[in-house]
């Protein structure tokens, strides 16, 4: 019986320091009609973007939580992570892509 409750007790004791990081997508500008919702405690391999939202991204929201280590979002206007078009660091939340990168996107990848 003693394994189990230190072993609970670990659990209860890192809960509220494994806050984990969100990144949200939007079709439009002002964080309006999400098309992404994606979060995780580590970095994230290449995610192309579904079919019917590529080229479709206007405004994106970014949480790093409080793990403590820096993410770094990678944005590309190709599939499988070709064509970075920019990338952003910390916490980033863009309420509108400049017109350069606005309905752009393709995919993405979170290096932390």
């Amino acid at each position: 019986m003693k394994p189990i409750a230190i072993l609970s007790t670990l659990t209860l004791a890192l809960a509220p320091a494994a806050s984990a990081w969100r990144l949200q997508l939007y079709k439009d500008g002002g964080y309006v009609n999400r098309v992404e919702d994606r979060s995780g405690t580590l970095g994230q391999p290449c995610k192309n973007l579904p079919a019917s939202y590529n080229d479709a991204v206007s405004s994106m929201k970014w949480d790093g939580g409080n793990l403590g280590i820096q993410c770094i979002i990678y944005l590309y206007n190709g599939a499988n992570c070709v064509g970075q078009i920019g990338y952003s660091r910390g916490d980033w939340n863009i309420p509108q892509f400049p017109p350069d990168n606005n309905n752009k996107l393709s995919s993405y990848k979170i290096h932390c």
